[in-house]
């Protein structure tokens, strides 16, 4: 399936292309779905290209020598999954969907055909990189938390920020994970995720739900992330 051009101005990195721009991206843009649990790209496997999710959500990880992951966030709607094109020949990661997914592919041979025709083109994929090294430093403050409790108030409210978490404006934020999800996100096992949400419970930080997250207090759950 085609893009549309509506669909592209809504991915910030193309959301300022002058409509020539916006043409030679919409060429080069394929679209894809993925159900829940499927892989999109694997760690170490040849990088293809630059992947821009529509919608849903993708846990990116990475699996040590022991065969423990380790999960470096989640990404969301607008967001560019995997940048082997900016980080080297293989893919640094792996993706998976968490929802059912939309992605936009673009080959990397493409994706740089674009920018030698286009300044313009360039400069927003360089935008891409720029933000990918945002997410690393928020990666970074993640990981400074020692304690998994701080890693994971860290996590709840980078996700109760998205637009997604309240459907409705007097609701409280929520998110939605599994215990299992967040152990894999956050590289450790369910049973000491489970005790860790009933920790944040008890204070009053969040609410448990079945497969969603209550954020009650988030300034608890900022105190906790430090």
């Amino acid at each position: 399936m085609r893009a549309s051009i509506a669909d592209l101005q809504a991915i910030p990195a193309f959301s300022k292309l002058d409509p020539r721009a916006l043409a030679l991206v919409q060429g080069a843009v394929v679209e894809r779905t993925f159900p829940p649990g499927q892989m999109i790209f694997l760690e170490g496997e040849p990088g293809q290209g630059l992947w821009f999710l529509k919608d849903g959500r993708v846990r990116i990880y990475r699996v040590s020598a022991e065969g423990r992951e380790q999960g470096f966030c989640v990404m969301r709607a607008g967001m560019c999954c995997g940048c082997p094109l900016f980080y080297g020949e293989t893919n640094p990661a792996s993706a998976q969907a968490l929802d059912t997914v939309t992605m936009y592919f673009i080959r990397a041979a493409a994706a740089l055909g674009l920018a030698e025709q286009s300044p313009e083109i360039g400069r927003a994929l360089f935008g891409v990189f720029a933000n990918g090294e945002k997410i690393l430093s928020s990666l970074v403050v993640s990981l400074s938390c020692s304690h998994l409790a701080g890693r994971l108030a860290h996590l709840l409210l980078e996700q109760s920020q998205e637009p997604r978490a309240r459907p409705h404006p007097q609701s409280p934020p929520s998110v939605a994970f599994s215990h299992q999800d967040l152990a894999g996100l956050l590289g450790t096992s369910r049973e000491v995720v489970t005790r860790s949400l009933d920790r944040l419970a008890r204070a009053r930080a969040i609410q448990l739900g079945r497969r969603r997250i209550v954020i009650l207090d988030p300034a608890k759950l900022r105190a906790m992330a430090r």
